[in-house]
């Protein structure tokens, strides 16, 4: 499966959101090789903080611009299987919100 993830908040000292954002990332980049995932970031210093074989891309900081229109156009050019965290408004792709209860 291949997953998109909006990572907007790493690198952008968004404190829980970034905290659970990355950590998510880190533990999928390590443990998940049969997976294929996009963090869409906001923010150039947001791809330090995660693994090399998580894919990146940019989207808007501006959350009007960012669901509204950059991530759904995004996701739906680069093909992705599912949406993780926030949804993008009129997206074709099924979405979950993950939390630490389901881990």
């Amino acid at each position: 499966m291949r997953f998109a993830v909006d990572a907007h908040a790493i690198g952008r000292h968004l404190t829980g959101n970034e905290v659970y954002v990355r950590s998510l990332l880190n533990a999928f980049g390590a443990h998940d090789r049969d997976c294929e995932f996009v963090a869409y970031i906001s923010s150039e210093g947001a791809r330090s903080y995660l693994p090399s074989r998580i894919r990146v891309r940019r989207v808007a900081a501006n959350p009007f611009l960012r669901l509204g229109f950059d991530l759904a156009m995004n996701v739906r050019r680069t093909g992705l299987t599912c949406c993780m965290f926030s949804t993008p408004l009129r997206s074709h792709v099924p979405s979950h919100l993950w939390s630490a209860y389901t881990m």
